[in-house]
């Protein structure tokens, strides 16, 4: 965006924002008719500036996100919302890539970091077949996996016999 009041610019390289310099009503006013709207500006002080969009937001949804943001204590729109975006994506990469065969699980961060540790450790081999071990004990009765290995023993005893 070009400076539309011609105003000096606080920085001086060549990327320029109407928020990167303080503004008096009548500036602020100027600004909005050229089509700035100061409500989701940001002030950044970002060295890789990327590519900047703008969200249109009902008030009942930014309330929303601004109660969460003090809640956690969140200060950055920005932030918050790529954080968002990228939750969004990887939850949704993982139920399009789960089949029939599968069930996704959330965890807290806390199981998270203590299945890593053990990972770590060389208590498990990974998270995923510690967690089915886990399953199948708890549903697969022990007569039945007590029976499924004398069977699977006993046909080992005869295939070693034939050869």
């Amino acid at each position: 965006m070009e400076n539309p009041l011609g105003l000096r610019e606080r920085m001086s390289d060549k990327v320029w924002h109407p928020s990167d310099i303080l503004y008096t009503t009548t500036d602020m006013l100027l600004l909005q008719q050229k089509g700035w709207d100061p409500t989701i500006a940001e002030v950044t002080d970002m060295v890789d500036e990327g590519t900047k969009i703008t969200i249109r937001m009902s008030n009942a949804d930014i309330q929303l996100m601004e109660d969460f943001m003090s809640d956690h204590d969140l200060e950055n729109r920005s932030v918050f919302i790529r954080d968002a975006i990228r939750e969004y994506i990887a939850n949704n990469k993982t139920e399009a890539q789960s089949d029939d065969n599968s069930v996704t699980v959330r965890l807290n961060p806390v199981v998270l970091q203590t299945l890593e540790n053990m990972r770590a450790d060389g208590t498990i081999y990974d998270s995923e077949s510690f967690i089915r071990e886990l399953i199948n004990t708890a549903v697969i009765p022990k007569e039945a996996i007590d029976d499924s290995r004398a069977r699977a023993f006993k046909a080992a005893q005869q295939s070693s016999r034939i050869m």
